[in-house]
């Protein structure tokens, strides 16, 4: 049954991301993998422990990198390799969902959060895109803590607990999210475990591991976004985003990069009445199923796994909008598809039917999304789609034109971006540098 579960799931992920096999190198790819020295050298990777993405502390991922560097000594400096190894990484963990949950619930259960997980639209984001490998890795190691800690409350092995501490620790050199694992831990405990001695030593790898950040970069290992609204309307800011990304999971239609909302900035914005109706609705979901482990677990791990948002979304207060971002879900979304597993096996017959329809549509349109992230052309035509015009993505995608030597689609795209800037001094920029390509290339 295990074997041909783990078949048919390694088979939904390749069937929805075989198009992004042909995909290049996008965005942050490019620093990362093209313009990088440090992964084609395969002889520093203690090195890498040392160093952090960007040249910023704040990204401290050296397991990220060390993957870039084994996918090179593979494949060089071929996408289609880095493409594969994302897809790889993810049927790896739409495998430890359904083992997981297989262990707390049933197979059936996990069989389909884990089918959810594999082909949703909303994951995209992260295993379309080659630096989404940072989500997927420290889900993978995060997983693997759980699954490990499972198996240890069944037989009390001290290999299975050291393996469970092991993954944890390394989860935290892959993104920083990951720091929530002891949270997760907590959640899947049974009653006998959740004394102290076994939970506190992950909370201790924890601040182990920010002791190791403030070590290798001393007060710039963490950046801290100071709120430029009032803790409660943070709150129903961060009540009110939770919603957007539901709504996101529910309904994933017009994903695309750069999502920002307006901020709820008074108590009598409209959106306030969502936002703290949510937060009592959510409440009592709990307290009518608190008997259900399997329905709390689900509730709990979309909302613990999306408290890192509540920091990050005022990180840019001078838009004046709250950030969002889609690859945030790919830990907190599982919880979703948990719950919606659960529906599914209480429904019987018309929740197999409507659960086989969720799938095989969700699944029809990530293959068709893998198309938005092929090349950063895509991804920014794709993204002014859904952002008002006055936007500053329409500038990278001039500059991508113009080095690709699209003159007629820069012209196209420079008309637009003078109506929204008129004067603006990089438009006049671009519009000369654009007179000079079109002047080299008439002249040759």
């Amino acid at each position: 049954m295990h074997k041909l579960t783990v078949f048919l799931l390694c088979l939904l992920v390749i069937l929805v991301y075989s198009r992004a096999l042909g995909n290049g190198f996008i965005l942050d790819d490019e620093t990362l993998i093209l313009n990088n020295p440090v992964i084609r050298n395969t002889n520093s990777v203690s090195s890498l422990f040392n160093l952090s993405l960007y040249d910023s502390p704040k990204t401290y991922r050296p397991m990220q990198v060390l993957s870039y560097m084994i996918d090179y000594k593979i494949w060089g400096l071929n996408a289609f390799g880095f493409h594969l190894s994302n897809i790889i990484l993810h049927s790896l963990n739409c495998i430890l969902i359904y083992f997981i949950l297989a262990a707390l619930s049933t197979a059936g259960i996990g069989f389909a959060a884990g089918a959810l997980f594999a082909v949703h639209p909303i994951n995209a984001s992260v295993v379309a895109y080659i630096s989404g490998r940072a989500d997927i890795l420290a889900v993978l190691f995060m997983l693997l803590s759980i699954l490990f800690f499972l198996k240890f409350s069944k037989i009390n092995s001290l290999i299975y607990y050291s393996a469970s501490l092991l993954c944890a620790c390394l989860s935290f050199f892959c993104r920083e999210n990951a720091m929530l694992l002891p949270l997760f831990i907590l959640l899947i405990s049974p009653a006998k475990l959740k004394k102290i001695r076994y939970i506190l030593p992950f909370f201790v790898s924890v601040l182990l591991y920010i002791s190791l950040r403030f070590a290798l970069f001393g007060n710039n290992a963490a950046e801290l976004h100071f709120f430029s609204l009032p803790l409660y309307l943070s709150i129903i800011n961060f009540l009110y985003i939770i919603l957007k990304y539901l709504q996101a999971i529910i309904l994933p239609v017009n994903l695309h990069l750069f999502r920002a909302v307006p901020f709820i900035t008074g108590v009598y914005d409209t959106r306030v009445l969502f936002a703290v109706s949510f937060a009592i609705l959510f409440i009592l979901f709990l307290l009518k199923f608190r008997e259900n482990k399997v329905i709390i677990l689900a509730a709990l791990w979309f909302l613990c796994g999306l408290i890192p948002v509540f920091f990050l979304f005022n990180a840019y207060p001078w838009l004046k909008q709250a950030m969002m971002s889609e690859n945030w879900l790919y830990l907190p979304a599982m919880g979703i598809f948990i719950l919606a597993a659960v529906i599914k096996e209480r429904a019987a017959k018309a929740g197999s039917l409507l659960f086989s329809a969720a799938v095989l549509s969700f699944a029809c349109l990530t293959y068709q999304g893998n198309a938005n992230w092929k090349d950063n052309i895509s991804v920014y035509k794709n993204t002014l789609k859904y952002l008002p015009e006055r936007n500053p993505v329409r500038v990278n995608l001039i500059k991508e034109y113009l080095a690709r030597g699209m003159y007629n689609n820069a012209s196209v795209e420079l008309e637009k971006l003078t109506r929204a800037f008129p004067a603006n001094s990089e438009v006049l920029a671009l519009e000369k540098q654009l007179r000079e390509a079109k002047g080299k290339y008439n002249g040759n």
